[in-house]
């Protein structure tokens, strides 16, 4: 989004609307790439967490583009 800061969002959140994009995309066959940036998933107290996400939104089916480990930040 235009202005938005990148953020590292609270894991329940993040589970949450995974399910229910990961769902709403199967229910409806559409084809999706997520794009993942490596660093997003080195959370403290949260990697597994959210690796198991990106594993559940393959086992769905769906597809993983690589995005590289960081950004550079333009703030």
């Amino acid at each position: 989004l235009p202005g938005h800061r990148s953020q590292s969002y609270p894991i329940n959140d993040l589970r949450a609307n995974a399910k229910s994009l990961i769902r709403k995309l199967s229910e409806k066959r559409i084809p999706a790439t997520g794009f993942v940036n490596g660093a997003s998933l080195q959370v403290e107290g949260e990697r597994d967490e959210r690796i198991d996400i990106v594993r559940e939104w393959l086992d769905a089916g769906l597809d993983i583009g690589n995005q590289g480990y960081l950004h550079m930040s333009l703030y």
